[in-house]
Parts: structure tokens; C-alpha cells; sequence
């Protein structure tokens, strides 16, 4: 690997932060194994912080409501997002943190808002479903043990300690036979869970179109062909 190959591929500055970092004792090719790696890990490192920022800001303009001022006049939040072309993954950690786990924390008297920023953001991302399961149930004790885990251990730790919360159900679903004798399977979810219903059901299925006729009372009614 070149400096000229790095400066043709746009990661000159991360080649020249990469050659400085690498061990001078390593042999000619082992260097260059070694330097590929770490620009590798530096994009992924700036691709963290960058989202990390993302949703430090996102929450911001919830908590202080600037975003309803915004021309376009968003009916909602994700909306307003959506139009900055942020990832549906990103979108849905920012709303989720701000329309439900900050406040439901600071209801608790418990801090997490500082936890999001570019060092920690992977760490607590990981420990989003376990934090939503442990508000949601009121178990206050294990939020705090969380918060507490986040700053303290790795982000391979965090996954493995909480990995069972991500397995959770956390939609209802209801078999429906149509007309024409095929069958419909209705999922009723939180918005915030939307974007890994989808993940999930995407492979499998190709995402189709339901028209509902009136929502009255809670009840939804719908056209199935």
C-alpha cells in the first residue's frame, strides 16, 4: 500500500494517522496488513462518531421543540428526520431515545443523555432493547445497573450481557384469511419498532400495501384484496 494508492482511494490523512500509529518493528508486508486494518477501523471509528452526533443533535431539537419550527411545518418527529436523509436505523435509535427512554429515565431521576456521545453511543446502542424492557417494567434498579455497565465495559460485553433483550417480542399478530383465500398477517407495533419489524419481515417478504378505511373508537378497518 502506497501513499498514492491512499490519497487515489480518499484516506490519504487516515494513511498518514495509520503509518504513524504502526509498530515500527513489523516487516514490509506485515506493515502494510497492519496499516489497511487500521484505516478500516479509523472509517469505522468517524462512521460511529458521526452517528453518534446525529442523534446527540436529533435529541436536542426534540427536547426543546425547535423542530416544529422548521418550514415545512413536520406534523412529527421521524418525518422531520426522515428528510435529512438519515438512515431508518438512525432515525428510529434517535426517536426511540428521545420520545422514550430519556424521558422515562429523567422521570426516574435517572441521567442517560450524557451517555450519548461519540465514545460511548455503540456501547449504549447495544443496550437500547434491554433499557426499553427494564423502563417499560418499571425495574428501575436495572436501568441504573445499565447506565452504569455502558461507560465501564466493552461494547463485545454489553452485547453479550443484553443480547437476550433483543430477542423479545415486542409486537402483536394476527393471522387473517381474505377473500380470495390467501392469508394476511397483521402485525401492530409501536413506531419505534418499525424499522426492525421491517428488517426482520424483509427476508422473507416484499413489503405491500394495506388501505385502511376509518379508524374510529380504536378500531381500524381495512380493505384486503
Amino acid at each position: 500500500m502506497s501513499m498514492n494508492l491512499a490519497a487515489q482511494s480518499g484516506v490519504a490523512e487516515l494513511f498518514t494517522i495509520a503509518e504513524s500509529e504502526c509498530p515500527a518493528e513489523l516487516a514490509d508486508v506485515q506493515r502494510v496488513a497492519w496499516i489497511g486494518q487500521r484505516i478500516i477501523q479509523l472509517i469505522e471509528e468517524g462512521r460511529t462518531r458521526g452517528r453518534a452526533n446525529q442523534v446527540m443533535l436529533a435529541v436536542q431539537l426534540h427536547q426543546s421543540g425547535v423542530w416544529m419550527e422548521h418550514p415545512k411545518e413536520y406534523e412529527r418527529f421521524r418525518d422531520f428526520l426522515a428528510d435529512t436523509g438519515m438512515s431508518s436505523s438512525g432515525i428510529s435509535d434517535a426517536c426511540t431515545m428521545a420520545e422514550r427512554i430519556i424521558p422515562q429515565c429523567e422521570k426516574a431521576g435517572l441521567e442517560v443523555q450524557s451517555l450519548i456521545n461519540p465514545s460511548l453511543w455503540g456501547r449504549l446502542r447495544q443496550a437500547i432493547p434491554a433499557l426499553r424492557h427494564n423502563l417499560e417494567n418499571e425495574d428501575f434498579e436495572a436501568v441504573k445497573e445499565i447506565l452504569d455497565d455502558v461507560p465501564a465495559m466493552p461494547s463485545s460485553s454489553i452485547a453479550e450481557k443484553y443480547r437476550s433483550h433483543r430477542q423479545e417480542k415486542y409486537a402483536e399478530a394476527e393471522i387473517l384469511k381474505t377473500p380470495s383465500g390467501r392469508i394476511a398477517i397483521v402485525v401492530v407495533l409501536d413506531e419505534a419498532d418499525v424499522t426492525a419489524a421491517k428488517t426482520a419481515i424483509g427476508k422473507i417478504a416484499e413489503w405491500g400495501v394495506v388501505v385502511a378505511d376509518s379508524k374510529a373508537n380504536g378500531t381500524l378497518t381495512m380493505k384486503i384484496s
